[in-house]
C-alpha cells in the first residue's frame, strides 16, 4: 500500500509499507550457532504463512528442500543460496504441478515437448545421431574431494610467519563472523563443507568438447579408465552449474522425492497436470514460433516468464522464432535478456538452426530425410559411448518427435537400446508400466480451459500443430539420402591424374575450348553474384515461394548475428561457415566473418580442409566461384598447401600437399561451362598470391598445367603473378626448357607450340636467362636446344620433327633479339637523360654538344620509342623521369638525331649537322604537338599487360652478362667474337652470323655500313628503319 503523508506542510517521499513477521528454526546447527544441516524454518506474518524445511547451509537454504505457502501451495526440489536452482515440482492449491529445471521463481526448462514433429532439428534422435553429437558435448570428470579439518586460516597465518600457538586463537579475525558469499576470499568455505558433506564428496570437473581440436586428446588424458564420466544435461553454462549442483547434492536425496529422472527424461506423464507457470513457459514457446510479439511481451514482462526457458529436448523461445523466421520476436527475446548462444541437447545453436535451414531450402532437404542428409555414414559397429546419462533417458526425450515422423525398424531400436547408457538410482526406477508416450502427451496437452492462461496456451497450440503437420509430415523416405558434407578428396585428383600421364605419356594435352587464341577473358565483374538473374514473370509459384522463404531465412540469420549470436560456437552438424559454403551464399559467408567466424579454420573431421578448400573441392559452378570469390576477400589464405598423408607413412603424420592450384589443374571435368570456372579459379587464385612455382610429388601447379591443357597454361602466362622463369619441377626445368624437351615437345601440335611460345615470351620468358635440365646447367634456352637439336642420340626421335623444332628456335631467338634491342635503345636513353639532367638549365641544342654518342641514339631510337623508354622508366622511383623539362629537351635531341642520321637515299652521316633557328623551330613544334598526342590519346596510355611485367622490360635491366651474346643465335659470345665498327653495340660470334644479320630486313641499323666493310662483293642493300 503507498501513501503519501503531509508533515508541516512538506511533502515526503512515497514509501511501501514493510509488513514485519516473526520467524523460528528448528534444526541441526553448527559451532557458530548458524542453520547448518537438516532444519525448519517458519517465516509468519500478517501478509503470509511460510515455511522451509530440508538442508541448511551457513544460514541458507541450500540442498534439497521444500518451501510451502500456506494459501499458494509448495515447492520441492534443489535450492542453491535461498532460492530454487536445480529439478523441481511446485504444486499450487488446485493440484497442479509445474514440472521442470527451475532458477528462483522462474521454469528455465520444462518436462515437455510439443507432440507435433519438431521444427528443430533432433539430432539426439536416433542412434546414430547421437553418436555423433556425443563428440561436441560436455563431458563431466567426477572425483572425490577430501575435505580435512585444516583450517585455510591458520595456514595463511602460518605461512606469513604467525606463531602457531598465535594463529590457532586468533585466526577467526580474519574472517567476518557471518560471511556467506562463497565466492569471496575471506569466506571459510572449506570450514563449513567439512560438517556439509561429511568430510567427503564428489565434484565434477568439466571437459568441454566445443574447443577440443583432436576429441581423442581428452579422453587420453583423463586419468584412469574407471574415471566416472558423464555427459551434461545440456551445453548451456547453466546447465552444466544445475546438473554439478544436483550431482553433489545427490546423497540428501530419497526415493519419494522429487522424480529427477522423468523430469529430465520428458516423462511429463507421471506428473498431475501443468499449472499457471508451466502454462506460460509452454505458451511462451508456441508464440515465439507462430510470430505473436504482443503475446510474448506479456509472457515475459507481466507473467515473469524466463526468455530462456527450454522444452524437454533443450529448445528454447529464441530457436522456436528462428525455425518460424520471427525477427521481431528474436529482437524482443534478445532484448529480454536471452541468451542468442544456447545451446540445446542436439549440441545446436539458435544460429545453427537458421543455417540448416537455410540450407535445407537451398538444397530442397525435406525434413523426412534431414537427419539421414545432415549425419555422416555409421560406422560398424557403432563404439560405444565415452561417457553415461545421469538420471536422463534420451529415448523417452525423443521418443514423442521420431514417432510422428516415420517409423523407425526393431533393429535400430535394438541398436538404440544396447548403446544408450543411463544412470540413475534404483529408487528412481518406476516399477509401474508406461503406456505409450505419443497417447500420454496427447492427454497432457488436451484439457479444458479453465484460465485465461490455458485458453491462449489451447489455441496457440492448435494452430501450431497444423502449421508444423503441414510443412513437416510426409511420406517416409525410400532410399538413402547422400551425406551433405561429403567432402572431394582433392589428393585423389591429383594421383589419378599423375597415374594416366604415366600410362599416357604421348598423348595430346586437351583443347577443350575453341576460343584459346582469345586472350581477352571474361570481366570478373560481369559474373553473376549468387545466382542469374531470374525473370519473376517467368518463374513458378514455387520457385517465388522458394525464393521467398530462402531471402526469411537469410533476414533471421543476419538478425541473430546483429544481436550478438557467434558463430565460432556452430558445431552440429558442422561449422557455420561450412553450411553457408554449401548453400552458395556469399552474403550469409561475409557476414558470418564480420561476425567473428574463422575464414582458415581446419575441419578435421573433414580431412583437415579450411573453408576455402571445401569450396574449391566442390563442383565448379558460377555461384561456387562467388563463393571461393568472397572467402577471397575476406582473408582466406589462397597459399595454403592441402593436407597430404603418405599412404606409407604408417604413423599417418601429416605433411606438406599440393597447392590449390594443383587441385584445380588435376580436376577431370566433362562440361565447356566447367572449364570456363577452372580458367577463373586460377587466375582467381593467382591473384591473391597462391604460389605457382610450390611442387608437390616434384611438379608445380605450371607443369601440371601443361600437361593437362594449353587453354589452362595460358591463363598462368597471362596472369601478372606468375614468374614464368621459374623452376616448375624436380628437375629444374622452367617453362622454356620444358617446351624444348623432346617428349613435349613431340606431343602438342605446331599451331598450338607456335602460339604458347609467343605468349611466353610476350609475357615474361626469358630466353637469355641461365637455365637447367637436370644437374646440367646451360647459358640460356639456345644452348640447351642447340645441344638437344645436335645430339646424336635424340637424332631419330627428332627426325621426325626436325624442321618444327628449328621453327620454334627461329621464333624465340627473333623475341631474343627484340630483348636485347630495347636493352640497347633504354641503356642509351638513360645515359641521354642523365646528361640533359646534368645541364637542364641550358638549351637542348647547347646540351647536344656534351653528348658523345650522337650517332648511336640517331641510329637505334626514335622519337615515339622514346616515350616508351620514358613512360616505363618513370614506373622506378628515379625523380628524374617526372621532371617535364628534361622530357622536352630529351624529345628535342632525339627528334633533332634521328633526322641528321637517317636518309634512306643517301647515307650522308655529315647532314644537317648544325642546329640552325629554322631547325630548332621546327624541331620544337614537332615535340610539343608529340607531347599533346601522347597526353590526350589513348593509345599512348600503356594498356598492355605485357609492358607493366618487370622482367619483361630490359630498358630497367643492368645485367650486361646476360646480353653478352651473338646478336644473331643468341648463343654466349667466345673470345673471338666480331663486334660492329659503327655503332660499336652489338656483336656476331662469327661472320656467317653477321652474313645472316645483314640480309634480315630492318633488324640491325648499321647493317649497310657492315655489309659494304665485309662483304664488299655483295649487291647492297636498302634498309629500312628500324622500327621495335
Amino acid at each position: 500500500m503507498t501513501t503519501v503523508v503531509k508533515l508541516r506542510g512538506v511533502n515526503r517521499t512515497n514509501t511501501k509499507k514493510s509488513w514485519p513477521y516473526d520467524q523460528y528454526y528448528t534444526g541441526e546447527r553448527d559451532a557458530k550457532y548458524r542453520k547448518n544441516g537438516y532444519g525448519e524454518n517458519n517465516w509468519s506474518g500478517a501478509k503470509s504463512l511460510e515455511s522451509y524445511s530440508g538442508c541448511f547451509t551457513r544460514n541458507s537454504m541450500h540442498g534439497r528442500g521444500e518451501y510451502r505457502w500456506r494459501i499458494r501451495g509448495e515447492a520441492g526440489g534443489l535450492f542453491c543460496n535461498n532460492i530454487r536452482f536445480g529439478p523441481g515440482v511446485q504444486s499450487d492449491a488446485k493440484m497442479n504441478n509445474d514440472v521442470g529445471l527451475w532458477r528462483g521463481s522462474q521454469l528455465v526448462r520444462l518436462a515437455w515437448s510439443p507432440v507435433s514433429p519438431s521444427v528443430i532439428p533432433d539430432f539426439m534422435a536416433t542412434p546414430l545421431g547421437r553418436n555423433f553429437v556425443e563428440a561436441m558435448r560436455t563431458l563431466l570428470t567426477a572425483s572425490e574431494r577430501q575435505i580435512g579439518e585444516t583450517n585455510s586460516a591458520i595456514d595463511l597465518l602460518k605461512k606469513y610467519g604467525a606463531d602457531p600457538k598465535m594463529a590457532v586463537d586468533k585466526w577467526n579475525k580474519l574472517y567476518p563472523k557471518n560471511c556467506t558469499d562463497h565466492n569471496s576470499p575471506l569466506c571459510p568455505v572449506e570450514f563449513f563443507e567439512f560438517n556439509y558433506y561429511n568430510k567427503i564428496y564428489k565434484i565434477l570437473e568439466t571437459n568441454t568438447h566445443l574447443n577440443s581440436k583432436n576429441i581423442q586428446d581428452i579422453f587420453e588424458n583423463l586419468e584412469t579408465p574407471e574415471t566416472e564420466r558423464y555427459y551434461a544435461w545440456n551445453n548451456s553454462n547453466e546447465m552444466i552449474n544445475m546438473f554439478t549442483h544436483s550431482f553433489q547434492n545427490e546423497y540428501q536425496r530419497d526415493s519419494d522425492e522429487v522424480d529427477i529422472y522423468s523430469i529430465l527424461s520428458g516423462a511429463r506423464h507421471h506428473f498431475r497436470r501443468p499449472g499457471v507457470d508451466e502454462i506460460n513457459s509452454r505458451t511462451l514457446l508456441l508464440t515465439s514460433y507462430l510470430g505473436y510479439t504482443s503475446n510474448v511481451a506479456e509472457l515475459v514482462n507481466s507473467n515473469k516468464a524466463c526468455a530462456n526457458v527450454m522444452d524437454s529436448q533443450g529448445n528454447s523461445p529464441l530457436m522456436y522464432a528462428t525455425s518460424g523466421d520471427q525477427v521481431n520476436v528474436i529482437r524482443f527475446l534478445v532484448e529480454a535478456g536471452a541468451n542468442v548462444d544456447n545451446f540445446n541437447d542436439s549440441c545446436c545453436t539458435a544460429l545453427g538452426v537458421a543455417l540448416i535451414r537455410y540450407m535445407c531450402a537451398y538444397k530442397d532437404i525435406s525434413n523426412n530425410i534431414l537427419l539421414q542428409t545432415f549425419l555422416p555414414p555409421p560406422e560398424v559397429p557403432i563404439p560405444p559411448p565415452q561417457a553415461v546419462e545421469w538420471n536422463i533417458n534420451r529415448e523417452l526425450t525423443s521418443q514423442n518427435i521420431t514417432g510422428s515422423l516415420h517409423k523407425n525398424s526393431s533393429k535400430t531400436k535394438n541398436i538404440s537400446s544396447r548403446k544408450i547408457k543411463s544412470l540413475m538410482s534404483l529408487k528412481d526406477k518406476s516399477p509401474k508400466k508406461v503406456d505409450a508416450p505419443t497417447k500420454l502427451l496427447e492427454e497432457t496437452d488436451s484439457f479444458d480451459s479453465v484460465s485465461e492462461e490455458m485458453d491462449i496456451y489451447d489455441k496457440a497450440l492448435k494452430e501450431y500443430t497444423i502449421i508444423v503437420n503441414n510443412l513437416l509430415i510426409g511420406p517416409a523416405p525410400t532410399n538413402l539420402a547422400a551425406y551433405a558434407f561429403q567432402v572431394n578428396d582433392m589428393i585423389r585428383d591429383i594421383e589419378n591424374m599423375e597415374d594416366e600421364q604415366k600410362k599416357n605419356t604421348d598423348k595430346l594435352p586437351k583443347k577443350t575450348i575453341s576460343k584459346a587464341k582469345d586472350t581477352a577473358k571474361p570481366s570478373k565483374d560481369n559474373i553473376c553474384t549468387s545466382k542469374d538473374i531470374i525473370d519473376c514473370v517467368s518463374m513458378s509459384s514455387a520457385e517465388r515461394i522458394r525464393l521467398d522463404m530462402l531471402n526469411k531465412i537469410k533476414q533471421t540469420i543476419f538478425e541473430l548475428l546483429i544481436n550478438g549470436a557467434d558463430p565460432r560456437l556452430v558445431r552440429c552438424p558442422h561449422s557455420a561457415l561450412f553450411m553457408a559454403i554449401l548453400s552458395n551464399s556469399p552474403d550469409i559467408i561475409t557476414a558470418l566473418v564480420e561476425h567473428g567466424a574463422d575464414v582458415n579454420e581446419v575441419y578435421r573431421q573433414s580431412m583437415n580442409y579450411s573453408p576455402l578448400d571445401i569450396a574449391i573441392s566442390r563442383e565448379f559452378t558460377h555461384e561456387n566461384f562467388n563463393v571461393v570469390k568472397v572467402l577471397l576477400e575476406c582473408g582466406a589464405d589462397a597459399d595454403r598447401r592441402v593436407p597430404y598423408s603418405d599412404n606409407s607413412d604408417l604413423n599417418g603424420v601429416i605433411g606438406v600437399g599440393p597447392t590449390l592450384l594443383h587441385a584445380v589443374v588435376a580436376r577431370n571435368l566433362e562440361t565447356d561451362i566447367e572449364e570456363e570456372v577452372r580458367y577463373q579459379l586460377v587466375d582467381l587464385l593467382l591473384d591473391n598470391n597462391c604460389n605457382p612455382a610450390a611442387q608437390f610429388l616434384g611438379r608445380s601447379a605450371i607443369d601440371f598445367a601443361m600437361s593437362k591443357s594449353i587453354d589452362i597454361l595460358e591463363v598462368f602466362i597471362k596472369s601478372s603473378k606468375t614468374n614464368l622463369n621459374c623452376i616448375i619441377n624436380d628437375q629444374n626445368q622452367n617453362i622454356l626448357v620444358k617446351m624444348f624437351c623432346l617428349q613435349y615437345f613431340k606431343s602438342i601440335n605446331g599451331s598450338q607450340r607456335l602460339y604458347t611460345l609467343t605468349n611466353l615470351l610476350l609475357y615474361g620468358a626469358d630466353p637469355l636467362l641461365p637455365c637447367k635440365s637436370g644437374d646440367e646447367a646451360y647459358a640460356n634456352i639456345f644452348v640447351f636446344a642447340t645441344k638437344t637439336k645436335n645430339d646424336p642420340t635424340k637424332a631419330i626421335a627428332l627426325s621426325d620433327d626436325k624442321e618444327d623444332y628449328k621453327q620454334a628456335i627461329d621464333l624465340v631467338k627473333e623475341c631474343a633479339r627484340l630483348l636485347h634491342i630495347r636493352w640497347i635503345q633504354g641503356g642509351l636513353v638513360k645515359e641521354l637523360v642523365a646528361t640533359i639532367n646534368k645541364f637542364k638549365h641550358r638549351h637542348w641544342n647547347l646540351i647536344l654538344n656534351e653528348w658523345k654518342k650522337k650517332k648511336c641514339i640517331g641510329l637505334w631510337v626514335t622519337p615515339h620509342r622514346c616515350l616508351e623508354i620514358w613512360k616505363i622508366l618513370g614506373t622506378t622511383k628515379n625523380q628524374i623521369y617526372k621532371d617535364m623539362t628534361v622530357l622536352k629537351h630529351l624529345l628535342c635531341i632525339v627528334t633533332f638525331l634521328a633526322w641528321r642520321y637517317f636518309d634512306p637515299d643517301k647515307r650522308d652521316l655529315n647532314l644537317g649537322s648544325k642546329v640552325t633557328a629554322v631547325v630548332k623551330g621546327l624541331i620544337e613544334k614537332d615535340v610539343r604537338h608529340m607531347l599533346n598526342q601522347y597526353f590526350g590519346n589513348s593509345k599512348y596510355a600503356m594498356q598492355d599487360l605485357c609492358w607493366k611485367r618487370s622482367y619483361v622490360q630490359p630498358e630497367t635491366m643492368e645485367a650486361k652478362n646476360k646480353f653478352n651474346v651473338c646478336f644473331e643465335c643468341a648463343l654466349p659470345l667466345e673470345d673471338d667474337y666480331i663486334l660492329c665498327g659503327v655503332c660499336k653495340l652489338v656483336s656476331f660470334c662469327s661472320l656467317d652470323c653477321m652474313r645472316v644479320n645483314i640480309d634480315r630486313v630492318s633488324c640491325h641499323p648499321c647493317s649497310d655500313d657492315l655489309s659494304k666493310r665485309y662483304f664488299p662483293e655483295s649487291k647492297p642493300l636498302v634498309v629500312d628503319i628500324l622500327k621495335p
